[in-house]
């Protein structure tokens, strides 16, 4: 028995509707990252500050992915895809004042969250490039910052 629409002529609006809603959950790129990876990271960085421990990496992101990095105002795109081995769809021409942290896998970012840098800060050590690009099996200590908010580094 095939089923078939109460009123067919809604079904291309219906597919439309679908189409959009799944766009617009699962997209990334230069925004403020997917909002499950970037609640998630926060969640877990807010988390382990307040312990006073150490983020893994590989708890944060809900996409599948192998290679990180912390982009800071001081970086250039051109230096953070590098850095990944990465193209970066959708990407700033410049950081600006912001920090992202960015989730590559086969030579694509495939999530970009733009941090608030008032709540987490991983540029305020200022670590070199090299030491904020990771794995999934890199750690970053967390600790509070001067500025009242959290900060991260290296800890493996």
């Amino acid at each position: 028995m095939r089923s078939t629409p109460a009123n067919p002529r809604f079904a291309p609006v219906l597919g439309l509707v679908v189409a959009i809603t799944l766009v617009g959950v699962g997209g990334c790129g230069s925004g403020s990252g997917t909002l499950a990876t970037a609640g998630r990271f926060n969640a877990t960085v807010q988390a382990a500050g307040a312990a006073g421990g150490t983020v893994a990496m590989a708890s944060v992101a809900h996409v599948n992915w192998d290679r990180g990095v912390f982009g800071c105002p001081s970086d250039s795109v051109k230096d953070l895809t590098a850095a990944l081995r990465a193209r970066w769809a959708g990407a700033p021409a410049t950081l600006g004042a912001a920090a992202y942290v960015l989730f590559a896998r086969s030579g694509a970012v495939v999530d970009a969250i733009r941090l608030d840098r008032a709540a987490i800060d991983p540029c305020a050590g200022g670590a070199p490039l090299p030491a904020r690009t990771f794995g999934p099996a890199s750690d970053f200590a967390v600790r509070r910052g001067a500025a009242g908010g959290w900060v991260l580094s290296r800890a493996d």
